[in-house]
């Protein structure tokens, strides 16, 4: 019974984690559909040799998308006739290069970590897409050979008709044939952790342990790791000393890659050929991460364990029947936001929606003739193009305004992150209290993860912590850790006994952050 329900549990799990980033990835594929067109996405991966390849992994650093939301980019760049070399080269460096890593890297890993990372992933995605288009027998066609007028109407249509194109096109692509992709990388996903046993990654992954980051990668090649995920566990593995290489490991496999991408490749290269490039992605990983290993400098810390693997594997506790879906949802969320939940909800209505454009054959609107949309275009006041100096300041505003939004929403103040503890510390302690120890072990966890949060959500308000609140949240997130190891000691008593002060614990970091007096920080 714990194989289904971790499948279930993962599988949901890797659907909210990706619901943000997914939806990101179908609305960049309508754009350059609509926008763009097919002829002009062609040359702007062009480019002799290496050049083009390197031109298509900065693009693809620039797409905030994970390894599930840039399948419907690539795609789309197929359909553009695209060499493979470049959309192996986007679609391994968008989700590890992408703006969300860049920005949690920034807050969390340590410098020396954070440019091992960024030079890795330049690394393996050039790399890979220069041995692909080595062993790929594809002739370079005329950008020209694709400029069809019949075929490309849409892209000669602007204002506020391209913006209904635009949305008409994001449902279609939701509801195309990229979703079967989806789905099928998360169900992998959800499969590939239910077989591995609860904790059993952690004990693996010591810094003195050689055959740590093969075991990492055995684990996460098939399982979807988001960016903002994969970032926080190798922050996590980064501070209690595990092993660098399996950490970076854990980056370039979980998070770069996915089951359904590698049969996507391999469908179009050949298996063997798929197979020399995924050794070569492994094999680099592993040399730069040993390397990490021996010259690195190590955080000073008194913590040598984290639970921050623990959404790989099998959770926690015994099961005899399926959990109502409230618990199996508590498990799938607990190091997601609420954000991702309505991300979810967004993306469901959205796949509903374009599988009924698709139903009714409802296309993008265009215009009888190239001829007919310029006159319109003169026209029209609600339907002129926009110049080019105004289109790049708008994306720049909007893709600005999209990272503030990402960062703050997973950080936010202080005040709401000790609301959402509030919350998780209620349904701890009755858990507790009640011995329903697998979800205590969630709770746990999830309050774990907020109370990590408070530094970094002070930074990025201007507010540097001072030794009282690193004191507070060090001794807080301490006997959280000993509640754990004594609930997975199947100690009951000692964990009640270890969370009577966590109520006392947690209001006093709460006044410490928020300079309450005592009565209102209970």
């Amino acid at each position: 019974m714990i194989v289904l329900v971790t499948f279930l549990i993962r599988t949901l799990q890797a659907a909210v984690d990706a619901a943000p980033t997914l939806l990101a990835g179908c609305f960049c594929a309508a754009f350059l559909h609509v926008v763009v067109g097919r002829s002009r996405l062609h040359a702007a991966f062009s480019g002799s040799g290496w050049q083009g390849v390197v031109k298509a992994t900065i693009y693809g650093s620039l797409v905030p998308v994970c390894s599930l939301g840039v399948i419907p980019l690539l795609f789309e760049m197929r359909s553009a006739r695209v060499n493979m070399g470049r959309i192996m080269a986007f679609g391994v460096s968008a989700p590890l290069l992408n703006p969300i890593t860049v920005c949690y890297g920034l807050t969390v890993l340590t410098v020396p970590m954070f440019l091992t990372v960024v030079g890795c992933a330049l690394l393996i995605s050039i790399s890979a897409g220069l041995l692909i288009e080595r062993f790929s027998s594809e002739s370079e066609p005329d950008s020209s050979a694709l400029a069809n007028p019949e075929d490309e109407r849409h892209v000669h249509v602007y204002g506020l008709v391209r913006m209904l194109n635009l949305m008409i096109m994001t449902l279609r692509m939701l509801a195309g044939p990229a979703l079967a992709w989806v789905i099928l990388g998360m169900v992998i996903s959800g499969a590939t952790a239910a077989v591995i046993p609860a904790d059993s990654l952690g004990h693996e992954m010591v810094h003195t342990n050689l055959w740590a980051p093969f075991l990492m990668m055995a684990a996460v090649t098939t399982q979807f790791v988001s960016p903002a995920t994969g970032i926080m566990q190798m922050a996590a593995m980064e501070k209690v000393h595990w092993s660098l290489a399996a950490a970076l490991m854990l980056q370039t496999a979980g998070v770069g890659l996915t089951a359904s991408n590698l049969i996507i490749f391999s469908r179009v290269l050949g298996l063997k050929k798929m197979l020399v490039v995924l050794g070569m992605i492994c094999s680099l990983t592993l040399a730069i991460g040993f390397a990490a290993n021996e010259t690195l400098p190590r955080i000073p810390t008194d913590d040598d364990e984290t639970h921050a693997l623990d959404n790989l594997s099998q959770p926690f506790g015994s099961f005899s029947t399926i959990p109502p879906f409230q618990q199996i949802w508590a498990s799938a969320t607990t190091f997601s936001s609420e954000a991702n939940a309505w991300a979810l909800d967004i993306l469901l209505i959205g796949v509903v929606l374009g599988g009924v454009l698709r139903w009714r054959r409802i296309g993008l609107f265009l215009p009888q003739a190239i001829e007919e949309a310029a006159e319109k275009t003169r026209n029209n006041s609600f339907n002129r193009p926009l110049s080019p100096g105004i289109l790049k300041g708008l994306g720049l505003t909007a893709t600005t305004a999209g990272l503030l939004l990402v960062v703050y929403i997973y950080y936010p103040p202080a005040e709401e992150v000790f609301d959402e503890m509030g919350a998780i510390r209620a349904e701890a302690l009755t858990a507790i209290n009640q011995g329903q120890w697998d979800i205590a072990e969630t709770r746990l966890s999830a309050w774990n993860q907020q109370l990590s949060k408070l530094k970094t959500s002070e930074m990025l308000r201007g507010r540097f912590t001072t030794e009282a609140r690193e004191e507070a949240v060090r001794k807080l997130s301490l006997r959280l850790k000993e509640v754990h190891e004594a609930i997975r000691k199947n100690a009951a008593e000692e964990a009640k006994e270890l969370s009577r002060d966590l109520f006392s614990m947690n209001s006093e970091c709460r006044r410490i952050f928020l300079n309450q007096d005592a009565k209102t920080a209970l």
